[in-house]
């Protein structure tokens, strides 16, 4: 958005029906330079922001629309703890307290990202024989020294068929 003086901007938040819940403006004074934030409560839903901004002339309208998820949501992630100083070839297993329906262990469900969300090639390793709520993840090649990554599960499922209740991310950082 440009910067624009002496002018000010209308934001309007709407919910799905297009029902005006909001309306914030700008301080003359400010400088419109990108972004702004503000916290209000909204509840799990579709939601559109519409802005109004001064031209020299007539008024220029743009309609947003977003979402906000609930913590049950399944965009929503609990975060666990960081890891510091992991190893290149770190194994990471992870136990669920379920049977584990074998279809849903796939790169889609459990992975881990590098930089701007690339996958990084996994080994899964589950021995149903030993234990079916038990996976060893492995890296193909060593993970790079002194890197960031983020290991992701979601919509992991029972033998019986139900969801893994929550979806859990967890940053790590390899050792130097």
């Amino acid at each position: 958005m440009p910067n624009i003086p002496e002018k000010q901007w209308t934001v309007i938040l709407r919910d799905s029906t297009d029902k005006e819940l909001e309306r914030f403006y700008t301080d003359k004074s400010e400088y419109v330079t990108g972004y702004s934030t503000l916290e209000i409560g909204l509840t799990a839903g579709k939601y559109y922001i519409q802005i109004q901004r001064p031209s020299y002339g007539d008024s220029e309208d743009t309609a947003y629309q977003f979402y906000v998820f609930s913590p049950s949501s399944p965009n929503h992630f609990t975060e666990w703890e960081k890891q510091v100083d992991v190893s290149l070839t770190k194994e990471w297993t992870v136990t669920f307290n379920l049977s584990l329906d074998l279809s849903t262990i796939k790169e889609q469900n459990i992975y881990v990202t590098y930089k701007y969300g690339d996958v990084v090639p996994l080994l899964y390793i589950v021995d149903p024989s030993v234990d079916d709520s038990f996976i060893a993840l492995n890296p193909v090649k060593p993970y790079i020294k002194g890197e960031n990554y983020t290991l992701w599960i979601k919509d992991i499922k029972s033998k019986s068929g139900e969801v893994l209740k929550e979806n859990v991310k967890m940053e790590f950082s390899i050792e130097n």
